[in-house]
């Protein structure tokens, strides 16, 4: 289970400041005064309908995907000719979204017993291989193949050429591990004891290939400033976190603690501000395009993780607009962000990171700033900041870790807000010691030996947090429908929706009661 309070949360904060406050307020009266109900985003509208369009192609048959595109072809058409617009941009990212899984949808193949498999080394685990621009049978097909129980030596870029039964993951009943082969396009698996005939020879170099040997000179250069606590700094900045100590792991996942791992917005907000103060005789805007090829390095080092990917948009759109106008718009560029995404990669709709990382990002939009405002009279700015920002992020979540996981981490909040600032310095002296280090290697020391003191101290919050009485609360399954209906509920008690206020307590209340209807008959 993974949590995304906190370091998003932080992050989200600076990407939205009371600059965009006040051009959100001004948004919402001025639709108040024309009689719209609903502050509508264009960009919201069309994430809004891919994510439609992706789980309709995705749990409906092709016969029912092609009456859909025809319907909503239709729909568009007579929409622009009556000129509603809101209806036009939902149906061609509804349209949008059904391109992108047909375009990375796996082809339905009968396998033999023994198939000749060729692909290139994409990804290498610590017992698997994950293969890219597969020829199963001397057919390319799309997405990957893993190779699990696999430990022979091989290196990213090697072509591999085997002879072995594969199935298709579709097959999969785990949940969560469904869901990550989904997430990473690995449609097709092998078990390396029963591959023949292997041959594996060089490949030439892609940027995959370039990314990856940066992503292990980086490891390696750690692993000499670290020693022994290498595997969690790693997980820290790269978030490799496949090393670390399970049971450590477990305390992180048990206390909500988990997303201090997960690359997101505060690795984007950390990095950017180091670049920028390095780079900070040029010019605002050509400090700004550096940081962003910076930060596409970064991600492509990364692995392009959703969240982290998430948070690199956001901070480009809101770059990119400021060369405009003198506002962002957070939902817009949290939309962009997530269609950029899904345009890549569709199936990372199923991505625990994906999910988590947008719905505390939008947790924090809706709710952050009315809890800060009533927290702002009881106690001091920075209190009131740090509390609304880490409640309004577990309000966002929580459906979906309830609709994931079916438990939650009952003690995320209390053990956020002392952890979340350890680990953010953490991550900053570990930034600066990787930088030092470089230049020269005992400089790295005083602040190699500050960084472990601090994530010593998150552990020893997360140890503690695990062992408390209910410390992860069970719901059992809870449907798609139920955590999508009360993410409705969520979003229509929010300051998005432009309603007088029992009207949005009547249909709140309402699609809960709707949700908990489903969970019962469920």
């Amino acid at each position: 289970m993974h949590s995304v309070l906190g370091l998003d949360a932080f992050f989200s904060c600076i990407m939205n400041s009371r600059a965009n406050e006040k051009r959100a307020i001004s948004a919402y009266s001025i639709e108040q005064d024309g009689g719209v109900h609903i502050n509508y985003r264009p960009l919201f509208l069309l994430a809004l309908g891919m994510i439609a369009g992706i789980a309709y192609f995705y749990f409906m048959p092709p016969w029912a995907a092609v009456v859909c595109v025809c319907s909503f072809v239709f729909a568009v058409t007579m929409a622009f000719l009556l000129k509603y617009r809101t209806v036009a941009v939902f149906a061609v990212g509804v349209l949008t979204g059904l391109a992108c899984m047909a375009l990375n949808a796996p082809q339905n193949m009968i396998l033999q017993e023994n198939v000749s498999v060729t692909g290139r080394v994409f990804d290498t685990e610590t017992d698997s291989v994950i293969l890219s621009e597969l020829e199963l049978g001397g057919k390319r097909v799309k997405g990957h193949l893993i190779i699990r129980k696999y430990t022979d030596t091989v290196g990213v870029d090697n072509i591999m050429k085997f002879n072995a039964p594969v199935t298709q993951t579709s097959n999969v009943n785990e949940g969560s591990y469904k869901r990550y082969l989904l997430s990473e396009r690995i449609f097709y698996s092998v078990n390396g004891d029963e591959i023949s005939q292997m041959k594996v020879s060089d490949g030439s170099l892609s940027i995959h290939g370039i990314f990856m040997r940066m992503r292990s000179a980086i490891t390696k250069h750690i692993e000499r400033i670290y020693g022994e606590n290498s595997q969690i700094i790693c997980g820290l900045i790269l978030g490799k976190t496949g090393e670390i100590d399970p049971s450590a792991k477990e305390n992180l996942r048990i206390s909500g603690l988990s997303h201090i791992f997960a690359l997101s917005g505060l690795h984007i907000s950390v990095l950017a501000w180091v670049v920028e103060f390095v780079l900070k005789g040029l010019k605002w805007y050509k400090r700004k395009i550096v940081v962003c090829l910076f930060l596409l390095i970064y991600c492509g080092i990364a692995g392009f993780p959703a969240s982290l990917v998430r948070a690199a948009v956001m901070y480009a759109s809101s770059a990119l607009v400021m060369l405009f106008v003198s506002h962002t718009d957070g939902l817009s560029s949290c939309s962009l962000a997530a269609a950029v995404i899904l345009l890549v990669n569709p199936y990372q709709i199923f991505s625990g990171g994906f999910l988590l990382s947008f719905a505390a990002v939008l947790g924090i939009l809706m709710y952050e700033r009315p809890f800060r405002s009533v927290l702002c009279e009881k106690v001091c700015d920075g209190l009131a900041a740090s509390v609304s920002v880490s409640v309004s992020a577990s309000i966002g979540i929580t459906p979906a870790l309830c609709g994931m996981f079916g438990a939650f981490p009952l003690y995320s909040l209390s053990v956020n807000l002392p952890a979340v600032p350890i680990s953010s310095l953490a991550l900053i002296t570990a930034v600066i010691s990787i930088i030092a280090g470089a230049i020269y290697l005992p400089l790295a020391v005083p602040f190699a030996y500050v960084t472990e003191v601090l994530l010593d101290a998150v552990l020893a919050i997360a140890f503690f947090a695990s062992k408390l009485p209910f410390a992860s609360v069970h719901t059992g399954n809870i449907s798609v429908i139920c955590s999508v209906l009360c993410m409705a509920a969520l979003y229509a008690s929010s300051v998005y929706v432009v309603a007088k206020e029992k009207y949005k307590a009547i249909i709140s209340v309402g699609l809960i009661l709707l949700a908990a209807v489903f969970f019962i008959i469920g």
